[in-house]
């Protein structure tokens, strides 16, 4: 076949006749048109609005936008969040209802308004508008504002001059439309006596063929201030699907949108002043930068040509531990987890965000790389978004990487990210070096390899310091993991068990110097035992990396339930075996009755669900802890009903041996592994498990941990043991 030719059609053979009907009636040459005209059908709302803003969140953000635009100093959002949750219950109770009953094909209440009485208003007391204005800009769509009466791009920079605007693509006002179905417009502009109302309906408009055949009524209020001005906009008939965000989720993303803002803006819900979660940093790079003195950055677009070089400001700031040595609980609570969307680089134009949170091209071989879970680096580069071609995807959810001066600019700032985490480390060894030689359980669990060479001691401090670098020495997790890695350098394990014994201490000391020679091979077999458990772990990386890919939106938790039971500690690295695989509940209640030694001959229920992995976690006196693990596909989205679903084994597990056990009390917790959530995900599901996660707290039962996050937490306590072994090995040779 030719090159250049496509494959015929099989259900249309070669030298078939078209159907009569698919011929149409010539065209009288009377009747041709001479020349053609553009037309914007209404289907843009829906392209521009609902499936652009679907959620209010960033629906609200492009009303702030206007309103920094036009020199506000205050924006005021009101929304009763009471009501709209009732109102919500209720649309969905009846779409259910309606399906049941056979008058609505699905359950589904995407597109069902609210009650017309529930509203949200957005009001500023920025500049205003006039009647022309809003004639001849806000309802100009897609007008670029920046440009001027020659078509160049000069209009930088709003009425007063203090700021440079954000606005530039004129499709924002079309937000509103993605929470709601009726937007009112009223605003005022300052030297004038009256006001301007209009009012847009979502379904009058997409009734019409042409954006343009459409008019909207004009309502003036007369004999008003002349001196006041502003902007209101008032959302009603609100989306019953764009109103699944909370006010916290609401004030983060407004937040973490406009954050770099001056101190002459103030954006506030319900009266609260929307601002970022207050973060105790514990290193910022550069040393002594901070938002109001940033460091200065320098990107060259063409390496031929200096002036094509552009200048961007940043700092990185990693959060402190809320666990490491000398913290009080005060200071604990002070130090909040860095929330997924801070983590990593935010660019900003304009005072307003263009690309991230993202790691850009930083990778999981970058020294100290577990570090950026605890990163936040902030860029301004206003020049990005001042060239000609507009660079910041018209969602405003990222910028086109396949241009020469974002792809400098993502290059330059991953440079800087790779030095942070560099520098990062080293303070971190000095903070933990202090630490470990000041924290008395560290000394404790130190004792047995006192009695060891210079070098061994150095090994096992040298593992130490790692765990302690990531989670803190006060962090339960160092406390689990130290005494296991110790037991593994140069027979401590041995040494621990002899002390426990009383044996004679001048014994211990004879026996461990004439052990010496067995370090070595022991260090040859751990080092075996480290990297056949790192062929897992890349196992378990690449079943992540292909449920993001190749295997997105399909099943395959076999494959991950199978590598799991083979290997417990990826789940823990605490963990050297399971309890029970995918047994029934009864079965699993009757192996632990066996392993806590209750009495077999009590009755035990027949429930025949099934949680896939139950762990038991035990010391030498008694059980303390039962783990229960739900696994799910790494290429399918966590939902709430996994939660729910993993929250019932937890209590149908406790009610079991509470009835057992009347005075002991055994936590029982459950970990629920699989793909967590975007932040951004649209399915209710979705967004109902993101809502219950940020609810979780310190003493809560459960956890959702995302298959990346068992990646790098066992690479983390694995190569920490390699490398120090590794470089004893070498000091000796």
């Amino acid at each position: 076949m030719p090159e250049n030719l496509l494959p015929l059609n099989p259900r249309f053979p070669a030298g078939a006749k078209l159907p009569a009907n698919t011929i149409t009636e010539q065209l009288p040459l009377e009747t041709r048109p001479e020349a053609f005209s553009l037309r914007i059908h209404s289907g843009m709302l829906e392209t521009m609005g609902h499936n652009m803003y679907s959620s209010v969140a960033k629906c609200l953000a492009e009303f702030v936008a206007n309103a920094y635009d036009a020199d506000a100093e205050h924006v005021e959002i009101h929304m009763d969040f009471e009501r709209i949750n009732s109102a919500k219950n209720i649309v969905r109770a009846n779409a259910r209802a309606e399906k049941n009953a056979g008058t609505r094909k699905n359950a589904s209440a995407v597109y069902d308004p609210l009650p017309s009485d529930i509203t949200i208003r957005i009001c500023d007391d920025g500049h205003g508008m006039d009647a022309h204005e809003i004639q001849n800009c806000f309802l100009a769509i897609t007008r670029n504002r920046r440009i001027d009466d020659k078509g160049q791009q000069t209009l930088q920079t709003s009425e007063s001059g203090r700021r440079k605007v954000m606005g530039r693509k004129g499709v924002g006002k079309l937000a509103g439309f993605g929470a709601a179905e009726h937007i009112r417009i009223t605003s005022k502009r300052q030297g004038q006596t009256y006001s301007t109302s209009f009012e847009m309906d979502y379904s009058k408009i997409k009734s019409t063929t042409d954006l343009s055949n459409n008019s909207f009524e004009a309502v003036y209020v007369e004999d008003l201030p002349v001196d006041e001005h502003f902007t209101e906009v008032e959302l009603s008939n609100l989306r019953c699907d764009s109103m699944k965000s909370s006010p916290d989720t609401i004030n983060a993303t407004l937040a973490r949108t406009f954050c770099i803002l001056d101190q002459g803006f103030c954006i506030k819900i319900n009266g609260t002043p929307v601002q970022e979660e207050e973060i105790d940093w514990e290193y910022t790079y550069p040393p002594g930068a901070s938002l109001a003195n940033m460091g200065i950055g320098k990107v060259a677009i063409d390496s031929d040509d200096e002036e094509s070089a552009i200048e961007f400001q940043y700092i990185i700031r990693f959060r402190a531990r809320p666990k490491d040595h000398g913290t009080d609980a005060q200071t604990s609570r002070k130090r909040a987890n860095l929330p997924a969307e801070r983590r990593g680089a935010r660019i900003y134009a304009h005072g307003r965000l263009a690309h991230g949170p993202s790691l850009l091209d930083l990778h999981s071989g970058v020294h100290n790389f577990h570090a950026q879970d605890y990163m936040e680096c902030i860029v301004l580069a206003d020049s990005v978004d001042e060239y000609e071609h507009d660079f910041i995807v018209t969602s405003r959810e990222g910028l086109n990487k396949d241009n020469p001066v974002v792809a400098a600019l993502s290059r330059q700032v991953t440079e800087l990210m790779k030095t942070a985490l560099s520098e990062h480390s080293k303070y971190r060894d000095v903070v933990i070096t202090k630490a470990i030689e000041e924290d008395e359980y560290t000394k404790r669990i130190l004792v047995p390899i006192h009695s060891l060479n210079g070098k061994s001691q150095r090994a096992a401090k040298e593992i130490l310091k790692v765990i302690g670098k990531e989670h803190g020495v006060r962090s339960d997790i160092y406390m689990e993991m130290a005494p296991i890695l110790l037991q593994a350098v140069n027979s401590s394990e041995v040494l621990t068990r002899l002390i426990e014994l009383e044996t004679n201490p001048g014994s211990i000391r004879e026996l461990a110097n004439s052990m010496a020679d067995l370090t070595r091979m022991e260090r040859s077999d751990l080092l075996k035992l480290y990297r056949g458990r790192n062929k897992a772990i890349n196992a378990l990386q690449k079943l992540h990396d292909e449920g993001n890919t190749t295997r997105k939106n399909k099943g395959f938790e076999k494959e991950l339930h199978l590598l799991l039971k083979e290997n417990p500690w990826l789940v823990d690295v605490t963990y050297s075996n399971f309890l029970t695989s995918d047994r029934p509940m009864g079965d699993v209640c009757r192996e632990l009755n066996r392993v806590l030694e209750i009495d077999d001959n009590a009755k035990v229920t027949d429930d025949e669900t099934r949680p896939d992995l139950v762990y038991v976690a035990a010391n030498s006196i008694a059980c303390e802890k039962v783990i229960v693990v739900e696994l799910k596909s790494p290429g399918i989205d966590l939902v709430k009903d996994h939660l729910e679903q993993l929250t019932r084994y937890i209590r149908k597990t406790d009610q079991h041996l509470r009835t057992k056990f009347h005075d002991r009390k055994i936590e029982v917790v459950g970990y629920l592994i699989g793909k967590k959530p975007s932040p951004d995900s649209k399915g209710d599901g979705q967004q109902d498990l993101i809502f219950a996660m940020s609810n979780f707290g310190a003493s809560s039962s459960v956890n959702v941990i995302d298959l990346l996050e068992l990646v790098i937490s066992a690479k983390q306590a694995h190569e920490a043991g390699i490398d120090a072994l590794l470089k004893e090995e070498q000091e000796e040779e």
